[in-house]
């Protein structure tokens, strides 16, 4: 999680900053970077930065999940590498399919808060669920149409 790479070819008493691969999904655990130090040894004094995966929030803010009354989820506050899954909400149907998400926050999975597909595509679009029709107590009285 820690990118060190503007340390590459320091030479003695130079310094440079490791900084979190945001890219990748990391995130500072404590405050910010300090510049480090080459020292006589060839070697950098320590550097205090750790840094840690981002989580995933929830999943009902993203793509066509987003004000989705058919869809329903296991998705929310997962960390990185958990899974949830998606289905149905009750009153819909999609053929008893569940799909499985997978946390895997990074800058290319913002777009679904951080949650991909089983092809760890960025999950964007819902399952299709569709109303189940009403079969029970249909009005069938005289004069109601």
């Amino acid at each position: 999680g820690l990118d060190a790479s503007a340390c590459l070819d320091k030479k003695l008493g130079e310094t440079c900053l490791p900084v979190c691969n945001a890219t990748g999904g990391f995130v500072p655990d404590t405050g910010t970077s300090r510049p480090v130090v080459c020292t006589p040894s060839e070697r950098f004094n320590d550097s205090t930065l750790t840094c840690s995966r981002r989580g995933c929030t929830n999943i009902s803010s993203y793509g066509g999940y987003a004000g989705n009354p058919s869809v329903d989820h296991t998705c929310v506050g997962l960390a990185f590498g958990q899974t949830c899954a998606v289905f149905c909400a009750d009153g819909y149907d999609g053929g008893n399919e569940t799909w499985s998400l997978e946390c895997k926050m990074s800058a290319a999975t913002e777009s679904s808060g951080g949650f991909v597909d089983k092809e760890g595509q960025p999950a964007t679009t819902a399952l299709p669920c569709v109303g189940k029709p009403c079969t029970i107590k249909v009005p069938n009285k005289r004069g109601v149409r």
